[in-house]
């Protein structure tokens, strides 16, 4: 799955890079509609990001739970 989440944001970094393209500039039509595109994932892209930084956490508080560190293990537990 995190592949496919990870073309997704390749997809609208390489929008956003056309965007700032000299080329695309000089074609208002293409321009509106690379525009568009992006602006469409914009809120997509949010959730992706969110998923992998929640995805980053999890994984980060499943260490601290193998962890000999009484105190931290039950900060985990608690935000698990």
């Amino acid at each position: 799955m995190n592949d496919k989440l990870n073309k997704i944001l390749d997809h609208y970094h390489s929008l956003e890079e056309k965007l700032s393209s000299s080329q695309l500039q000089s074609n208002p039509e293409e321009f509106g509609k690379t525009a568009k595109e992006k602006s469409d994932m914009e809120e997509l892209v949010k959730k992706i990001k969110r998923y992998f930084i929640v995805e980053k956490n999890l994984d980060e508080n499943k260490e601290i739970i193998k962890s000999d560190d009484t105190e931290l293990k039950e900060i985990a537990q608690s935000e698990l």
